[in-house]
């Protein structure tokens, strides 16, 4: 019999990345969305308004979130981890951990 020790989640946008990669990253994913549907998408005006001291700042706070996590993580000690994920057609990468 097995027990469920935690369920945790987490948003997907670039959290994985530093800021400083974050338009780079968006290149990347406008990109795909080209060669996918011939055009780029519809991109919010608010983007190109981003201070990089407001991304720093929202960054810390998807950092600090993730080390919750990861304590969390470390004190349930599961014997199993079942990871689940939306590639979202980006299936040249991977992420391993």
């Amino acid at each position: 019999m097995s027990t469920l020790v935690a369920g945790m989640a987490s948003s997907h946008a670039y959290t994985f990345y530093e800021p400083a990669e974050w338009d780079k990253r968006r290149g990347v994913s406008y990109e795909r969305y080209r060669k996918r549907f011939g055009r780029l998408p519809r991109i919010p005006e608010e983007l190109g308004a981003a201070d990089p001291k407001d991304d720093e700042r929202r960054y810390a706070k998807l950092r600090d979130g993730f080390a919750r996590l990861a304590l969390l993580l470390a004190a349930a000690n599961p014997d199993v981890l079942l990871l689940i994920g939306d590639d979202q057609h980006a299936a040249d990468e991977v992420l391993v951990l």
